[in-house]
């Protein structure tokens, strides 16, 4: 769809087998839009819960600094601190949070 472009803005090269070359992997989802959480402040990103999420592809990229593009993200570690917690009450429904707390993971 129109949007699929903005999932680069997210895409980070690392390198991870110390060869020279950095990866860089993304999803490809298909969502219900029907069933979307509200997200808790002004955004156009799209939050669902779990359920209304499926997996499509993995897609995989690989490029040596020869390869790489002006303007290319590269981490040279993954900070779990940045990434958003999915588990996190702000980010479910009112009817999510009760099947949680059925299963202890609030």
């Amino acid at each position: 769809d129109g949007t699929s472009h903005k999932a680069e803005n997210y895409l980070r090269f690392m390198p991870l087998c110390g060869d020279g070359v950095f990866w860089a992997a993304k999803w490809e989802v298909r969502v219900d839009r029907s069933d979307r959480v509200k997200a808790p402040v002004r955004t156009d990103q799209w939050v669902h819960p779990e359920h209304a999420v499926r997996l499509a592809a993995l897609w995989i990229c690989g490029r040596t600094a020869q390869e790489m593009c002006e303007g290319y993200a590269v981490a040279r570690a993954w900070s779990p601190e940045m990434e958003a917690n999915p588990l996190s009450p702000e980010w479910s429904r009112p009817s999510d949070r009760a099947d949680r707390q059925g299963v202890g993971l609030l």
